[in-house]
Parts: C-alpha cells; sequence; structure tokens
C-alpha cells in the first residue's frame, strides 16, 4: 500500500480504481515450483505501450485479413500493444523456465470493472501477436491483443491475470491481477490523483 498524507492507497495497478496508465511499466515477482522441491522466483515486467480503437484498429485488422466478420452491434475493436519483459531474480538458478502468454490472462471491463468484454474472433493473431507467445529468460518480447468493446465505454480497462497461464505460477498477491488503462490521459479529466502529470525527468 502506499501513504498520502496519512492515508493508505492502493498500489498502481492492484485494483479497477487504480489502474496503471499506457507507458509505464509494472514488475512483479512470481514463483514457480521447481522440479526438486525448492521454488525458483522470476520477475515479469509489463507495459501496455500503445492503444488503436475504432476506425484506426478495424482498418488495420482488415488489411492485415485477421477477421471475417464485424465486431458486434454496439462494439468496436481495440488492439493494445504491450510488453513483457522476464528474468529470474538470482543468478546460479537450478533451472530456467519459459514463460508462457494465453488468452484467458487479458480480460478487458468497463471503467468501474464491473463489466467484461470478450475477445473478438479472429482468423489469426496479429503480427506480432502476444497469444501462445513463449518467452525465454532475460528476453523482452512485444505484440497486440485484440478486443471488442462498447463504443460508448471511454475509459475501458485491462486485467491482466499474471498466474492464470499455468497451475506451477504462485503469485504473491491476491489472484494475480494486474491492472491497466487502455486509453490514453486526458488531461481535461484531472481528479488530483493524476500519475500521468509528473514523470521522472520532466
Amino acid at each position: 500500500m502506499e501513504r498520502t498524507q496519512g492515508k493508505r492507497r492502493p498500489i498502481l495497478g492492484s485494483r479497477y480504481d487504480r489502474p496503471v496508465p499506457l507507458g509505464t511499466p509494472v514488475k512483479a515477482l512470481i514463483e514457480r515450483q521447481a522440479r526438486n522441491p525448492s521454488t525458483v522466483t522470476y520477475s515479469l515486467e509489463t507495459t501496455v505501450l500503445e492503444v488503436l480503437r475504432g476506425e484506426r484498429a478495424r482498418e488495420r485488422i482488415r488489411k492485415a485479413d485477421l477477421a471475417d466478420i464485424n465486431p458486434d452491434p454496439g462494439f468496436e475493436y481495440l488492439m493494445a500493444r504491450i510488453r513483457f519483459r522476464y528474468a529470474p531474480k538470482a543468478r546460479g538458478l537450478p533451472e530456467y523456465e519459459p514463460y508462457e502468454v494465453e488468452n484467458i490472462q487479458f480480460t478487458a471491463l468497463s471503467h468501474d470493472g464491473s463489466e467484461e468484454y470478450g475477445m473478438p474472433p479472429l482468423k489469426r493473431q496479429p503480427d506480432p501477436g502476444l497469444i501462445d507467445l513463449s518467452i525465454a529468460v532475460n528476453e523482452s518480447r512485444e505484440g497486440w491483443v485484440v478486443f471488442q468493446v462498447p463504443q460508448d465505454e471511454k475509459e475501458p480497462l485491462l486485467a491482466f491475470d499474471r498466474d492464470a497461464a499455468e497451475g506451477r505460477l504462485t503469485l504473491k498477491t491476491a489472484r494475480g491481477l494486474l491492472w491497466f488503462k487502455l486509453y490514453h490521459f486526458d488531461p481535461m479529466t484531472l481528479d488530483g490523483d493524476c500519475v500521468e502529470c509528473v514523470r521522472p525527468g520532466s
């Protein structure tokens, strides 16, 4: 928890009302059961780099011939470019295993986290894509994930479930969810709790 004027606030990215802004990396620790009785701890850094939606996303999907049908009525495509960095936390570990990315780890939601939006049916994933990607240790990979969201949902969120991919993953936070913004920062909507307003070095 973070402290502000004597009060504790949820850590950035730990809840729907404290989503991580675009371009902001978040690190999480993952404990994996090794083949011997010990566990191996890894660091997974996640960053939502870019978001496209509406006509820009539809045109990119059309040019790449990724889908045969349009989004559901009242919905539009949203594409998120995400980067992962995966590394062990110590040298000389007994074994290294890749991090497997699966579609069940990604969920787009409403601004208050109350409503989930599914992924559209695609003929294939965008290039580069993230679904079914295997990330080796000490490797940084990025790619696109495609969602469909209501056209009138102005501030959709992404919930990334770090422990959904493999049963051997044990996270140090409840459910392992990381919450990200799937929209660009608008300085006209400041609420006094602005992470994007001042960045290091600015």
